[in-house]
């Protein structure tokens, strides 16, 4: 029997009533924006938590790092690459600090997801080719790493078919990283 896989983006709060979908979801995305150098105002800096030369505030289900004597802002807990569009007014709204869309780097994302008992099963009989690099040192890491050599991002792969996308920069890499993984699996 032949099950056909279908690619599926789901929200968390969506339900699979299928078994035979295989998906994944989006769960962090970290960015980065430069703007000029800037002062906390006095209620940012009572509810950011002090370190060396950076500040860490949590606001709006986000976490900025921010380095304001070089304008340096990390942002993690984007769950969606379209929530980026709003980063320039949330930035505005807490940090009066004025960025276009354009200047929000993607640093890196995490998307995991389980594959079907099908597929896992499947998992010791795969063949990456020249084109991926496959690290497996089970005494140290309990899964694969498996990378395309030339995109972006890695999928952990693990035994029971749980795997962890990260280091893309973009969804076509992290599109590019889960379909391949399912082709390889088709073909076996």
């Amino acid at each position: 029997m032949k099950i056909t896989f279908i690619f599926s983006i789901l929200s968390k709060t969506q339900e699979i009533t299928s078994t035979t979908f295989t998906m994944y979801i989006v769960s962090n995305l970290k960015c980065h924006v430069k703007s000029s150098p800037f002062v906390l105002n006095k209620k940012m800096q009572d509810i950011a938590k002090k370190c060396k030369n950076f500040y860490v505030i949590h606001a709006e289900q986000l976490s900025f790092v921010i380095f304001p004597s070089i304008g340096f802002i990390n942002i993690s807990g984007i769950k969606r690459f379209e929530d980026i569009k709003t980063l320039p007014q949330i930035l505005f709204r807490q940090f009066q600090i004025i960025v276009q869309s354009d200047n929000i780097i993607i640093d890196n994302s995490t998307a995991s997801g389980k594959l079907t008992r099908c597929q896992s099963h499947a998992l010791f009989s795969l063949n990456f080719g020249e084109d991926w690099v496959v690290n497996l040192r089970p005494h140290i890491f309990p899964a694969a790493v498996i990378r395309p050599k030339h995109r972006k991002g890695s999928i952990i792969l693990f035994a029971n078919g749980k795997f962890i996308i990260v280091g893309s920069k973009s969804l076509d890499d992290i599109d590019y990283v889960y379909l391949e993984l399912q082709q390889k699996l088709n073909h076996v």
